[in-house]
């Protein structure tokens, strides 16, 4: 089962349908996955950007704005999600729900944010076609002239240049499902933001569930989160790389 589904309005229709398939296989093991962020506004990544930076908190991502697959609809973040009456998430890295995931989102050709090297960031998904693990120069400069030349939206070009395929069933309407990141967005290649830190790693170190989310879980000696479906929750786990 997968909850949260209308998270992955917006997200490229390929990436969702592997999530689905992947949420649909864990099922057999009684595993229910919800969708804890989708895509994300150029301002939504330069607020998380800020957190222990320039506003109060800790860091929850390495991504300055641009830098982000979530801003482009080619990642997602999921997190196991407990069967008990409040429905929490289960924040607990030790708990095998985690490595479930990783594994079948790994079999439908996710890029996990378990396996990198600095800051894992285990709800992290992402299929970013023939683009780097980071978005590139070449990505944002996609996005930027199509915005430019009104031609659709930014993220219509970046699928486009990405060589993913659309799903069959999803050619037809399609447009449907796009949902503009921002209708009035800034230019992305503007400035440059600090250097980013490598998110390539290796399959199988240790890794911690480190997000947003978890800044929800007041406190929470077992591991588990808040109810994803509270006004107050968090919108999104990013604490790695260049999502």
């Amino acid at each position: 089962m997968i909850r949260e589904f209308g998270k992955l309005l917006g997200i490229h229709p390929l990436l969702a349908a592997k999530v689905k398939a992947a949420a649909l296989a864990l099922e057999a093991d009684d595993i229910d996955v919800v969708v804890c962020a989708g895509l994300r506004t150029h301002e939504e990544q330069a607020e998380l950007y800020a957190k222990g930076r320039t506003t109060p908190g800790p860091k929850v991502t390495n991504a300055a704005p641009g830098y982000g697959w979530h801003e482009f609809g080619l990642a997602v973040d999921v997190a196991p999600i407990g069967h008990d009456r409040q429905s929490r998430i289960r924040w607990n890295a030790n708990d095998p729900m985690w490595a479930a995931i990783e594994a079948a989102m790994a079999r439908e050709g996710l890029v996990c944010g378990a396996n990198w090297r600095t800051f894992p960031d285990a709800p992290h998904v992402q299929l970013t076609g023939r683009f780097p693990a980071t978005p590139s120069d070449e990505v944002r400069r996609i996005y930027d002239e199509s915005e430019s030349r009104e031609e659709g939206t930014g993220i219509d070009a970046v699928w486009a240049a990405s060589g993913l395929e659309m799903p069959a069933e999803e050619e037809k309407g399609a447009e449907l499902i796009r949902v503009p990141a921002d209708p009035n967005p800034p230019a992305l290649t503007e400035e440059k933001p600090p250097a980013i830190e490598t998110q390539q790693g290796n399959a199988g170190e240790s890794t911690t569930v480190a997000s947003a989310e978890a800044e929800t879980a007041a406190g929470a000696s077992n591991g588990e989160g808040a109810d994803p479906t509270a006004p107050n929750a968090a919108p999104e786990g990013d604490l790695a790389d260049g999502k």
